[in-house]
């Protein structure tokens, strides 16, 4: 099944931004990862047809994706032209449940083996990168993306001008006993096709004003039909949100420099910068992870609490949180490393004052909650 997204993929190659509106194709058929075995589907297959022009990567979405020993899955991808590469092995050290997740190039980074499962877009990532894949499978005959055994290989280096026309393949095993799991919604699987947006960038840099200023700065060359530039802002690196516009030159021969100034609103921050011009193409630099030393508080919202309550963990660390009541029983309890976390307060619970105790590593808050 295809479907096309209004998602813009960046490539860049000798420093020079890439823009192609991607196509995605989907099996939405549930994957049993058997425990020490090859999955219930192997290979799980999406045939594509009648796809013109040539790709410059591809990424893979994991669609509702449950295991209580996630570094015992390894997943491979296969191109209808013979090209391969692992994408998936040895990820995040605690139980996964119902989280989608995609693969990409535009991921903020690799995950590692003790990372807290959790949806959003990561790199390819082998943290062993010595999977056997058995037969009919591909063996140990596959790209690397690392960083095990010292992989760099990327969805572009492996993918770039693949045949995008006929049977893609996802290989799927569980290479430990004692665990198993499933991928409940199936997997999808996105083409970047190759195509130029006539705006050369470089020289995209971040630094600290003050303590919660970032100034900005970025140089192009051959502006055509460029329209503006919008610095985004993420606490993680994967949901970016709008954070100032700045117009472009519109049509320019010579070198031009841009600069601006934005209010930090994570302690860590991840900025990029959307590239659009009057055609409504548009294209993302790379993405820097900027920290200026400032500490923000944790906060909980709204109060007084109806069905939920949101922790904002600004220096995304790790924490512990125990939901209690005015006797100091444990209702809930559970951890997180999101910006912001949401904990859901069930309905049987009556109203009255209800006590969340929330841990860092730097920090301890006692919040009271008024539930109505």
């Amino acid at each position: 099944m295809k479907h096309v997204y209004s998602l813009f993929i960046l490539m860049l190659a000798f420093g020079v931004s890439a823009i192609a509106q991607s196509t995605t194709y989907s099996n939405n058929t549930p994957i049993v990862i058997v425990d020490n075995a090859t999955a219930s589907i192997y290979s799980s297959n999406i045939t594509v047809s009648g796809y013109t022009g040539t790709l410059s990567s591809v990424a893979v979405v994991v669609r509702n994706f449950s295991h209580s020993a996630p570094t015992d899955v390894a997943i491979c991808l296969e191109a209808p032209s013979g090209q391969k590469m692992l994408i998936q092995d040895q990820c995040w050290g605690a139980p996964a449940t119902d989280i989608t997740y995609m693969l990409s190039d535009l991921g903020s980074s690799q995950i590692g083996i003790w990372d807290l499962p959790s949806n959003g877009t990561f790199k390819p990532t082998a943290n062993s990168g010595l999977v056997n894949f058995n037969s009919p499978g591909p063996g140990l005959g596959y790209n690397n993306p690392g960083p095990g055994g010292a992989g760099s290989s990327t969805f572009a280096s492996t993918f770039s001008n693949a045949t995008p026309n006929g049977t893609w393949k996802l290989w799927i095993v569980d290479v430990s006993g004692g665990d198993a799991g499933v991928i409940n919604g199936g997997w999808q699987l996105l083409f970047n096709p190759n195509s130029v947006l006539p705006v050369e960038l470089a020289n995209f840099k971040a630094t600290c004003e003050t303590n919660n200023v970032l100034a900005v700065n970025w140089t192009t060359y051959n502006e055509a039909n460029s329209r503006d530039f919008t610095l985004q802002v993420s606490a993680d690196g994967t949901y970016f949100e709008d954070a100032k516009t700045i117009n472009a030159s519109g049509n320019s021969q010579i070198e031009m420099t841009y600069k601006a100034s934005i209010v930090m609103p994570y302690a860590k921050t991840f900025v990029r910068l959307r590239l659009a011009d009057l055609n409504d193409q548009y294209t993302y630099s790379d993405v820097l992870e900027i920290k200026c030393g400032a500490e923000l508080p944790i906060k909980i919202s709204p109060n007084p609490v109806i069905d939920h309550v949101v922790i904002d963990n600004p220096n995304a660390e790790f924490m512990q949180y125990e939901l209690t009541d005015i006797n100091g029983k444990v209702l809930k309890k559970g951890t997180s490393k999101s910006v912001h976390h949401r904990v859901d307060i069930e309905s049987n619970l009556g109203k009255g004052i209800y006590f969340l105790h929330v841990k860092s590593p730097t920090t301890e808050h006692n919040f009271k909650l008024n539930k109505q």
